[in-house]
């Protein structure tokens, strides 16, 4: 194979659970990057010691921990942009399972793919947890194989013509891959063979858990002018309370319709072949986590947009990390 430079680069905050683990998963690679940067993102664990320490022992010269002060994954990814040596860059999350071909395999398809900028990698979604099941089937879909960053190959030169992450602790990945879509499509392609799990945990267990989560990653939101979801929720939230005020049966016509909507509209839409993955008796459940995300969404949005008059940015990671 013809050598082929590129950049590594790893975001990290609080990932001691799964460090070495992670680790051991990069040091094993078929092919070896030219270049390894963890980007700490103000950690408050020991996670930067046992990279270090990982890095002393292996005698890895081009491994390199950059500490910072941001808030959000997406400044410290555009940090290793920015001082990453080579004109590719690659991407990769800690808590994430992936082959340990993913590089040579990505390298492959782009030499295969010629004009390439952008070579996406994707995500598998099928967690163990019955509770995390019905939360993924009411967000991103069992099994959807959506692209993601982690595991995908992005031209530098790309970054620097059409922009880099946006600095939100969520969104950001979501907004660069539906724009990149859209604007770029002859310079990207979607390589489904290399695709990343979660190594336990794909969003929540618990209701607890779920809660946190989904107001960490709302706090944001309105920070990005072009969002128009959370003033979506804010205008049927603030309907709903109307109606219920001027006639308080409209609350029977809001559960049902809340029914139609998280019981079964939108777990179909999310998931193919729904009905080989639940039963008609599962719907209840359904219904009760995607009510819950929905009324978590309210709150963290409401919350997201005290927080935009100051000019505040808030994240609770350390909370369920």
């Amino acid at each position: 194979m013809k050598k082929f430079d590129f950049s590594l680069i790893i975001p990290f905050y609080n990932e001691k659970k799964t460090a070495v683990f992670t680790l051991n998963l990069i040091i094993n690679q078929s092919i070896t990057p030219s270049e390894v940067l963890f980007i700490n993102s103000k950690s408050s664990d020991n996670t930067c010691d046992i990279i270090q320490n990982f890095i002393f022992n292996n005698k890895l010269d081009n491994w390199k921990v950059i500490n910072t002060d941001f808030q959000t994954p997406s400044e410290s990814k555009n940090l290793g942009i920015k001082i990453s040596k080579y004109k590719w860059c690659a991407f990769m999350d800690f808590d994430l399972k992936f082959s340990n071909t993913w590089l040579e395999d990505q390298i492959n398809f782009i030499n295969e793919n010629k004009n390439l900028m952008i070579s996406y990698g994707v995500v598998n979604l099928n967690p163990s947890n019955y509770f995390d099941k019905l939360v993924i089937a009411q967000t991103y879909g069992l099994k959807s194989n959506n692209p993601v960053i982690p595991s995908s190959f992005i031209k530098k030169k790309y970054f620097e013509k059409y922009g880099y992450f946006l600095p939100l602790r969520s969104l950001y990945d979501k907004i660069f891959i539906k724009q990149s879509l859209t604007k770029n499509h002859k310079y990207l392609a979607i390589n489904n063979n290399v695709n990343v799990e979660y190594v336990d945990i794909n969003y929540a267990t618990n209701f607890k858990d779920l809660f946190i989560k989904i107001i960490n990653y709302s706090l944001q939101t309105t920070f990005y002018n072009q969002n128009k979801i959370p003033y979506i929720y804010l205008l049927i939230f603030l309907s709903a309370v109307i109606f219920i005020l001027f006639n308080f049966y409209f609350i029977f016509i809001i559960i049902l319709f809340s029914i139609l909507l998280r019981g079964f509209i939108i777990p179909i839409k999310k998931n193919k072949n729904f009905f080989q993955k639940f039963s008609i008796f599962e719907i209840p459940y359904l219904f009760i986590v995607g009510i819950s995300i929905d009324f978590f969404k309210t709150i963290g949005f409401l919350m997201s947009f005290v927080l935009k008059i100051f000019n505040k940015k808030v994240r609770l990671d350390k909370y369920y990390k």
